[in-house]
């Protein structure tokens, strides 16, 4: 597990004094490059969003991206990242742009960021051969949380290194001067970068990780007005101006100040601990789970045209449901297109039996109308397996949680309507986090290898379970988890979900 507290960073203000000499400025003797440095690093956070973000991270991550160019061969429907894959045919001649994709994947592999395996697949209406690549529990840990960035590993944190150079004013605006600083961002050596992405192999494929050590050339421009210092850019767009903007002194005042008070909140009320973190995600996402169900066809994403049960613990109605076989449908329809097809797969299984039936009443829209249906019900053996209250459902069993990464906070603060802060900071504190639910003692039907070989729906739900990510607060006085959110998706490209 991956626990990254968020960095608060404590800048040092000193009021600085700036004589203009041929288009440059000269520092005065009681001066420094470092006096420029705090000016400089607060306007490239606050740009990045550093300033704001509860994790202390950019806006624009240092991530290298899962190479899906050139397209692979096929690839899962599913987004979410713990379900996609990306499949290629294995005896296929390789291209020049394929060899040097496939070699970025074998080094994500090497790297324990991706899975790799070789497995068969559906491509053009055949089965063929391929080799797949999908995102590991380490690969997700390292994945960014932004929804932005959803398949990006993380290899460092940027900061502002220096200045490089003497600034220089440009030009003039209003009563101040405008001035260009040149400095670097990126990393600062290679002790930054993350553990995966030392590896030289890493290194050697994605050569913009090298390029980020040491840092990358970045300027800003700041307008000085008296004993005061802003970004220019605010200034000249007249964004600013409307603000009443704060000068980067008092950014800088603001700054030490917040640390002191967050020094002293923690020094009165401790952050959550991992195992209280833990202790509330078992609570929340333990048993019963997301949901417990192996579901059959009946509605939402496998519709049927009707069916004969519904859910009330006091009727004793088996699992059975109708296909109408004379009803007009578009070639776009749900039923026809994926239930269908479903159904006839879990026939063959021996899950369910059908039979013909005339003169079947029509439900919602069809009320009133009479159809031709095929009625699919369970076989005698599994009529005892399924949910007595929900007759689509087949139990998974106990859920086990298994936490992959958390991520805490730093302290929110209030900001009141005039601009000022308030007294003291909330109680509360953010933490993010992923985590895996698995069914690991299904009933032993579920084991069947028959089922598992055929039923690729059962086999994902066992063998892969659901992957969820979310943010919530916690409450440093009660020590309970506060609002926040949560969701689940399938860690496999589900049928039931994605087709």
């Amino acid at each position: 597990m991956n626990k990254r507290p968020a960095g608060i960073a404590i800048g040092a203000f000193f009021w600085m004094s700036l004589v203009s000499v041929e288009g440059t400025y000269a520092l005065e003797a009681n001066q420094s490059i470092k006096d420029i440095d705090e000016v400089a690093r607060v306007i490239w956070e606050k740009r990045e969003g550093i300033n704001i973000s509860l994790y202390g991270e950019p806006n624009h991550p240092l991530c290298v991206y899962i190479p899906s160019r050139p397209e692979p061969d096929a690839k899962s429907i599913a987004k979410h990242p713990m379900a996609r894959h990306f499949d290629f045919i294995s005896d296929k001649p390789l291209t020049k742009d394929r060899e040097i994709q496939l070699r970025q994947l074998d080094a994500l592999n090497k790297a324990g960021l991706l899975e790799k395996f070789s497995t068969v697949a559906n491509i053009g209406g055949e089965m063929k051969k391929v080799i797949r690549y999908r995102l590991t529990e380490k690969g997700w840990s390292a994945s960014s949380y932004s929804k932005r960035y959803p398949a990006c590993f993380v290899y460092g944190i940027p900061r502002y290194l220096g200045t490089a150079g003497t600034p220089a004013m440009i030009g003039k605006h209003g009563g101040g001067g405008i001035y260009e600083v040149r400095g670097k961002v990126g990393l600062g050596s290679e002790a930054e970068l993350a553990p995966w992405a030392k590896s030289l192999e890493i290194r050697s494929v994605f050569q913009e990780i090298n390029e980020k050590i040491g840092g990358q050339e970045h300027s800003v421009r700041i307008y000085r007005d008296g004993n005061e210092w802003f970004d220019a850019d605010d200034i000249l767009n007249g964004r600013a101006r409307k603000k009443n903007p704060r000068s980067i002194s008092r950014e800088l005042e603001q700054e030490k100040s917040d640390a002191l008070k967050r020094a002293h909140e923690n020094s009165e009320l401790a952050a959550p601990t991992i195992d209280e973190i833990q202790e509330s995600l078992l609570e929340k996402f333990g048993d019963p789970g997301p949901s417990a169900c192996l579901h059959l066809p009946s509605s939402g994403k496998l519709p049927v045209d009707k069916t004969f049960y519904r859910f009330n613990p006091d009727r004793s109605q088996d699992y059975a449901v109708a296909i109408f076989t004379n009803k007009d449908r578009t070639p776009y329809d749900r039923v026809s297109r994926k239930t269908i097809p479903y159904l006839n797969m879990l026939e063959r299984l021996g899950i369910l039996t059908k039979h013909a039936e005339s003169n079947v009443p029509g439900e919602g829209r069809e009320k009133g109308k009479l159809f031709d249906a095929l009625i699919f019900e369970l076989t005698p053996q599994y009529k005892n397996r399924i949910d007595p209250r929900h007759r689509d459902c087949f139990p998974l069993g106990k859920p086990t949680v298994e936490i992959v990464d958390i991520q805490v906070g730093k302290i929110v603060n209030i900001q009141l309507g005039d601009g000022q802060y308030g007294g003291s900071f909330l109680s509360d504190l953010n933490f993010r986090f992923k985590l895996r639910v698995m069914y690991k003692n299904p009933p032993a039907w579920m084991n069947d290898p028959m089922l598992m070989s055929n039923w690729s729906e059962l086999k994902g739900v066992i063998e892969r379970g659901w992957a969820c990510d979310g943010e919530f607060s916690f409450d440093r006085k009660t020590r309970k988890t506060g609002s926040g959110n949560g969701s689940c998706r399938w860690a496999f490209d589900s049928y039931y979900d994605n087709y």
